[in-house]
């Protein structure tokens, strides 16, 4: 899947080369990170899980012992797709947003895209294991996000997609099916959730010293946002919402990379 338009991609590039200049104009205090991996939502519809729909860049700084600041930047695409069907409002169920209206009495099953694209400022502690040159990391911060969904409301022969399922067939089997009956078309934007959303962030991350100056790294990342829309269903009844807030999970694999000065690139000093 792709992360981004060509111009997200240019931002992404002019990003991470100014990132490498501010590292490469102090000391090894300052790092940058690269990563991809996986982002879906937790919410009221089933997420789609992608391997690799996410990207972010990081700076990162020491500010005290073993404490460090971290400036981060992702993007990714949430896709969701339902295997129970949902009534609308006229049938006492959830499907009360204006966008849903056409449906009138027949069941549908969510499918949704999402872009999210956020900004991450977060305070870590490193904690050095003593176990060669691996090292855990975790903290949190307060970020700021923003999402636009689109739905896809149309079967493959463009009509509005309803088919029912018996009782007994399992979820799984219902996705797969309905994954083919859709169309590649997201066609109907969803105006009622989205923009700009705040949210708290939490991360933990095992890191390994690779080579002097540079670390492999593994990360999860944690949204807890205030918006119940971003997938986009929040109605568990015309008048009643699931009360739930969507939050966001980020899982990433990446590298850590230090421009170390002359001083300590010489291999008998110790790099941690």
């Amino acid at each position: 899947m792709m992360i981004g338009n060509r111009n997200e991609i240019l931002v992404v590039c002019f990003s991470m080369a100014l990132l490498f200049v501010l590292s490469s104009s102090t000391n090894a205090q300052i790092s940058t990170q690269i990563g991809i991996g996986a982002l879906y939502y937790n919410g009221d519809v089933d997420p789609v899980k992608d391997a690799f729909n996410s990207f972010h860049i990081s700076v990162n700084k020491q500010i005290k012992n073993n404490i460090n600041a971290e400036l981060k930047f992702g993007l990714g695409k949430a896709i969701g797709l339902s295997g129970t069907s949902m009534l609308t409002g006229e049938n006492g169920g959830g499907l009360v947003e204006e966008v849903y209206a056409f449906y009138n009495d027949r069941p549908w099953y969510p499918n949704y895209i999402s872009d999210y694209r956020y900004i991450d400022l977060s305070a870590n502690y490193i904690w050095y294991t003593g176990i060669g040159g691996l090292r855990v990391i975790g903290g949190g911060g307060l970020g700021i996000s923003y999402s636009n969904t689109s739905l896809n409301l149309l079967d493959s022969n463009s009509d509005r997609y309803t088919t029912f399922f018996a009782q007994t067939t399992p979820i799984d089997e219902v996705k797969e099916r309905l994954d083919f009956a859709y169309d590649p078309s997201y066609e109907t934007n969803f105006d009622d959730g989205g923009g700009l959303i705040p949210h708290f962030t939490f991360q933990l991350s095992l890191q390994y010293l690779i080579t002097r100056g540079i670390y492999f790294t593994a990360d999860v990342r944690y949204h807890l946002t205030a918006s119940d829309y971003l997938d986009p269903i929040a109605y568990i009844s015309p008048d009643q919402k699931s009360g739930n807030n969507d939050s966001v999970s980020i899982i990433t694999f990446g590298f850590v990379g230090y421009l170390l000065t002359d001083q300590e690139q010489n291999k008998n000093k110790p790099f941690r």
